[in-house]
């Protein structure tokens, strides 16, 4: 028992990142994937998860061989490419903050309606309120153990929904087959959702936040390459889990009963055709622990993120005062964290919707995606400095795979996107 509670304790990057990568983004594309196409499409964030290890573990073993941050190594090609990186990382922030304000206030909203018609504003408000509290002034560590409930309870109402469901696994089977003609791809919309089920399982920029999380918590030594292996792989193996459950889920309850997704509302049927009304609580709740966990732990790892970039690479007296200051103490740690979560209230002056949103920030992500992971294949295929722990061949191949996998999903989402317009 000693044993299974030290390697629970030991849970804490990777956890922290996968919560931060999947939550309302996964769910809606997911859903959608697997209300259009059935479990046709499970291919995708298997792959985009098994990519996205790779990734990770090699942003790890840069920080535990040299004790810096990637984004450091980043800067060890120049300024320029650190400012780039971020300009895009507080745009991506800003998208990503304008879909998670909206999806905060239709969570809690489903869960407990004010009578009101501002009752989604109103939930949205305090909800965002309570987020930026937590990473104001409880930074990294708060984020941690706040983490593990939430991952527990989006696990277990997914779980119980599947369950209930009783799917049908011949139905399921046939879905499945039917996407191996390459009928997939000839679907009106598939490039759109395939980009968005990548993205959100794949990530971009904010893979460099795992590295930051790494960091943050100590591991700066190869002394430490066990836990941090252990970690993402239980990490990345949940949010792997809970992918394929909410394409399962979908499939058997949306798209064996014909159902489209148009609103966001429509997502709550996976619960609510099951479970009623209560299931409709259910799917608020879901909803809005998956906004609440991404918003703290995405905004933890993206403020640090900027923050390094900030004192040690782009203010005048960078790495003068701060060299061996964590990101999150940082004085522009809080700075970012205020920018993020007072900008984004202008949506509901809007008529943007979440689904209209997540289409926009997976296009977003997928295009800066190849330009971080050549800065990583760069610095992680260096012998010099990674002495023993350089990559293999397999993992250059599986850096260089994504890269151009990634290249041809965008551009065929682009195309596509500028189709429909």
């Amino acid at each position: 028992m000693s044993y299974l509670k030290s390697r629970l304790d030991a849970l804490g990057p990777g956890l922290i990142f996968a919560l931060g990568t999947f939550g309302a983004r996964d769910f809606i594309s997911n859903t959608i994937a697997g209300a259009t196409f059935g479990v046709g499409m499970i291919w995708v964030p298997i792959l985009a998860i098994l990519a996205r290890f790779v990734v990770l573990d090699a942003s790890a073993r840069y920080v535990m061989c040299t004790g810096d941050t990637v984004l450091s190594g980043i800067g060890r090609f120049g300024r320029t490419p650190v400012l780039i990186l971020f300009v895009i990382s507080l745009l991506r922030r800003h998208v990503s903050a304008l879909t998670k304000v909206l999806l905060l206030g239709v969570g809690a909203d489903m869960a407990f309606p004010l009578p009101t018609q501002y009752s989604v504003f109103i939930w949205a408000v305090i909800s965002w309120i309570c987020s930026f509290i937590v990473l104001f002034w409880g930074r990294y560590q708060i984020a941690e153990r706040i983490s593990r409930p939430i991952a527990a309870i989006m696990a277990l109402s997914l779980l119980l929904v599947i369950v209930i469901s009783r799917p049908d696994f011949t139905y399921l089977g046939a879905s499945l087959m039917s996407s191996m003609d390459g009928s997939t791809w000839r679907h009106e919309n598939a490039n759109l959702i395939i980009l968005a089920v990548f993205t959100a399982a794949v990530g971009s920029i904010s893979n460099l936040s795992y590295s930051a999380y790494v960091y943050e918590k100590g591991w700066v030594s190869l002394q430490e390459i066990r836990k941090q292996k252990f970690d993402l792989i239980v990490s990345l193996s949940l949010m792997g889990l809970m992918i394929i459950m909410i394409e399962f889920a979908a499939a058997s309850i949306l798209n064996s009963r014909g159902i489209v997704i148009e609103r966001i509302e429509d997502i709550s049927r996976v619960y609510s055709e099951i479970l009623g009304i209560p299931g409709r609580f259910l799917f608020g709740v879901t909803l809005w622990c998956g906004a609440f966990a991404s918003s703290i732990s995405n905004g933890a790892g993206q403020g640090m993120l900027l923050a390094d970039a900030y004192h040690r690479h782009l203010a005048r007296n960078a790495n003068s005062n701060y060299s061996e200051t964590p990101p999150s103490q940082l004085p522009a740690y809080r700075w970012s964290i205020l920018f993020m979560f007072t900008s984004p209230f202008y949506v509901f002056l809007t008529d943007w919707t979440p689904i209209g949103l997540v289409f926009a920030y997976s296009l977003i992500s997928l295009i800066t995606l190849p330009v971080m992971i050549l800065f990583l294949l760069l610095l992680t295929a260096d012998r010099k400095r990674m002495g023993d722990q350089v990559n293999s061949v397999l993992v250059n191949l599986v850096l260089l795979f994504t890269i151009g996998f990634s290249l041809f999903i965008s551009w065929q989402g682009f195309v596509e996107l500028a189709k429909s317009n």
